[in-house]
């Protein structure tokens, strides 16, 4: 048997029922028994960043646990965005919904394909918000730092605010 991994996934909608699109993702992450959604953070109404989206996002980040590995989880994601109508056209477009494998256990991987953590987390607080939310302590595999120390030193370039709905984890 596999060893049992904590992941965390970002989770981003811009179009549509944003909401329930995240609560789909939330839901179709559970469903393969490989995967075990334990906690879901608040919910943020984020400002695009990128300078192509023109539709505020929902992100939110998953906890779970999984004996997949990381390629694997990515093709779930990938599977259960294409569910929803996601097209891959442009970098920072516009979407229903996106799942970024975020963390995979303390690992580095840098792939072709799969960079994880993604360079990008420690720099967005579409990311670092909702992370910090559901794990202050958590701490950065590639700089050692906790991610609450790199929240509190991004400028406030993005407009991240607290949304009234909220996502259930899967029980």
């Amino acid at each position: 048997m596999s060893d049992i991994v904590t992941i965390y996934l970002g989770l981003g909608s811009s179009l549509g029922d944003r909401l329930a699109y995240l609560q789909s993702a939330v839901d179709g992450l559970h469903r393969p028994p490989e995967i075990w959604v334990k906690d879901v953070s608040p919910v943020y109404d984020c400002s695009p960043v990128g300078g192509i989206a023109t539709h505020n996002f929902l992100n939110a980040i998953a906890v779970a646990e999984t004996t997949l590995s990381p390629h694997a989880v990515l093709d779930i994601a990938h599977e259960l965005e294409r569910a929803t109508g996601r097209r891959r056209a442009r970098r920072w477009d516009d979407r229903t919904l996106d799942i970024d494998l975020l963390l995979y256990g303390d690992e580095k991987i840098d792939t072709d394909d799969l960079v994880v953590p993604p360079l990008s987390l420690t720099q967005r607080l579409f990311y670092l918000v909702p992370l910090v939310d559901i794990a202050p302590d958590l701490i950065d595999p590639r700089s050692g730092r906790l991610y609450r120390e790199w929240m509190n030193a991004q400028a406030d370039e993005e407009d991240v605010q607290p949304f009234e709905g909220t996502l259930r984890a899967p029980v």
